[in-house]
């Protein structure tokens, strides 16, 4: 059975700034309860261990991996650095977790996340939800795709 991923956290800028409404308060997730889980799993693959002070073995340390071939052997180990990062410390039911890939370059990597999320009114009873990130062996980063 899928799980209540549902709650409300500040909302955060991709760049990690917080929002601030119309009104200059803080924005927070209220409005929609699945980005605060969107905006964990970005987090944690964008990081590497030791980037959050308070929690060191958060991240999925993609950045290893820069300067790899772009070869099925390294994209697997990526998608396991994945899958260990977003079920680590309880964040996500290994179960409710699909993780695929798809070479777009010679130094790049697609990878798509479907989390299953059990249906709520506050969710707008939605099944799933689908992040679509960019790896780039050689600039070492993760771009999130809209």
């Amino acid at each position: 059975m899928t799980r209540n991923y549902d709650s409300t956290d500040f909302l955060w800028t991709r760049r990690g700034d917080l929002i601030v409404d119309h009104k200059g308060d803080i924005g927070d997730t209220e409005h929609d309860p699945l980005r605060a889980k969107v905006q964990d799993i970005r987090d944690r693959i964008s990081a590497n261990k030791g980037d959050w002070k308070l929690y060191l073995n958060i991240g999925a340390g993609i950045g290893d991996f820069v300067g790899e071939p772009n070869t099925k052997e390294t994209a697997e180990n990526i998608k396991t650095r994945i899958i260990s990062s977003l079920v680590g410390n309880n964040l996500i039911n290994h179960s409710d977790l699909e993780v695929k890939y798809m070479p777009i370059d010679a130094d790049k990597i697609m990878y798509r996340v479907k989390l299953a999320v059990a249906k709520t009114a506050r969710n707008g009873n939605s099944e799933e939800v689908f992040l679509d990130f960019l790896y780039s062996y050689s600039e070492n980063n993760v771009y999130r795709v809209d």
